[in-house]
């Protein structure tokens, strides 16, 4: 979302990166008979989230259209291509060295999403599908994301915890696309931290 500064104008645009890296902005534009792009606004913000729960992201749009008038619009996305969550990572491994572990997983696979965009979540805990020493901001059975967010673990593959006590740990990860759909989490690992 961006806002031209240029010639005082003050246009709200969206704007969405191609397959070719470059980008591509407009005004948000709403289908049907008589439609309105979404108004240009003062101070605004546009989050998108699934909020009908059928996998596709819808805008909530807030600002202010001008003379302190405030607008917050729920669009729903009626578009007819549904986003897939990626498949779950696989290849867990675990490397322990005094009180840390290095935990690291193969890429995941996205039916819309190209690998290096996905994003990663690990859980980890001192019982079986716990969350209690990091927490995955997602339903550690089903996968699905409490937060619009990248994960705890970003991009990366590799994921180091630091300070565990010892003990059994059990940990897992999710993939995230970049529409934040979360795949089911990977079959749980365990690692133990000696004495």
């Amino acid at each position: 979302l961006g806002r031209r500064e240029a010639f005082g104008s003050n246009i709200t645009q969206a704007c969405l990166q191609g397959t070719g890296g470059s980008f591509e902005c407009g005004q948000i534009q709403l289908t049907g008979l008589g439609a309105q792009p979404v108004p240009g606004l003062a101070y605004g913000n546009i989050s998108m989230a699934d909020y009908d729960h059928d996998s596709d992201l819808d805008l909530l749009v807030m600002g202010d259209r001008g003379r302190g008038e405030a607008m917050t619009t729920m669009y729903r996305n009626a578009g007819f291509a549904k986003n897939l969550p990626p498949l779950q990572p696989t290849g867990l491994q675990s490397t322990v060295t005094a009180s840390s572990a290095e935990l690291s997983w193969e890429s995941a696979v996205d039916p819309n999403s190209p690998s290096p965009g996905l994003m990663y979540s690990v859980r980890v805990g001192t019982t079986s599908g716990g969350v209690d020493i990091a927490s995955p901001h997602a339903n550690p059975f089903s996968g699905q994301r409490y937060l619009l967010d990248e994960g705890n673990a970003g991009h990366g593959t590799q994921w180091r915890i630091e300070g565990l006590a010892p003990g059994t740990y059990y940990w897992s990860v999710q993939a995230i696309d970049n529409s934040f759909a979360g795949s089911p989490f990977a079959v749980e690992q365990t690692f133990s931290i000696g004495a």
